[in-house]
């Protein structure tokens, strides 16, 4: 009977680049090992638990990812969010990834998922789409540094899993607090940090690199760049049917695939997220 090759033997002598070797090494994120680094990312419309199962078939899959699952649909037990979260005991090691902004919501969601089979919990800080801004979660949570590291911390408090979060390198060219925002979720007690090397404002536009990333990190000469994460004012989400008053400063945003049926049919809280303020550039380091 002929050996199964993994999905990295297979690329070899490809069209494909062959992965490098670090990404077959195993790993640990917290607590929990990792067979490699090879994540599947999640993909709205795509990584259902059918189609994680068949990637995983391929071999060498390090973990995987649910589609973006919206917390208070959990909460309130609507069947589109059990569908999304769905698991069984091959796909594992498995993240659900939550999105909101009410800290009560995002812990109960984790604590269901834990039980349900989730081997970590990942939480949106960077989906772009108005569906989820307006609502307050996704990118939305960049705009509030403050009150997004209280919500992941309050969410690390309540299970017993690795917590992840995932952003991008700011809202815009002019406020990439990645870096700054990135140390103050290590100090919340993230067990790894996401980075997606696009801002909010550019969607799915341009190349999304290491390199735009590892700018992000080097502050400019005379610069504060990000070094205000996580103190001053923040810039809120646009309310809904309406642009933001002013672009959001030092505020990271993320971005991920969301197709609209994953963000329940209630798209947010009764109360609407306040204007938008832009902070001050002045703030202390």
């Amino acid at each position: 009977m002929p050996t199964r090759r993994t999905l990295f033997e297979r690329h070899e002598g490809a069209a494909y680049p062959s992965a490098p070797p670090i990404v077959r090494e195993p790993m640990a994120l917290g607590g929990l090992p990792i067979p490699s680094r090879f994540f599947l990312a999640p993909l709205a419309g795509y990584t259902s638990l059918a189609f994680r199962l068949a990637v995983r078939q391929c071999g060498g899959l390090g973990l995987v990812t649910t589609d973006l699952v919206n917390a208070r649909s959990i909460v309130e037990k609507r069947g589109r969010a059990f569908e999304l979260a769905e698991t069984c005991p091959e796909d594992r090691p498995m993240s659900i990834q939550l999105y909101g902004h009410v800290a009560s919501e995002m812990r109960q969601a984790a604590r269901w998922a834990v039980v349900h089979g989730a081997s970590a919990v990942d939480i949106n800080m960077g989906c772009p789409v108005n569906k989820v801004v307006k609502s307050g979660g996704g990118s939305a949570l960049m705009c509030q540094t403050d009150a997004a590291v209280e919500l992941v911390a309050a969410v690390v408090d309540a299970v017993e899993v690795p917590v992840t979060v995932k952003m991008r390198l700011g809202w815009d060219d002019e406020t990439l607090i990645a870096p700054a925002l990135a140390r103050a979720l290590e100090g919340a007690g993230v067990a790894a940090v996401i980075v997606h090397g696009r801002t909010r404002a550019q969607g799915f536009r341009g190349t999304s690199t290491a390199r735009a990333s590892a700018r992000s990190w080097r502050p400019s000469s005379g610069s504060r760049s990000s070094a205000t994460a996580t103190s001053g004012r923040s810039p809120t989400p646009p309310r809904p049917s309406a642009r933001p008053a002013a672009r959001p400063s030092r505020s990271v945003a993320g971005r991920s695939r969301t197709r609209s049926s994953s963000a329940s049919s209630r798209t947010g809280p009764s109360t609407a997220p306040p204007a938008p303020r832009r902070p001050s550039r002045n703030a202390s380091t």
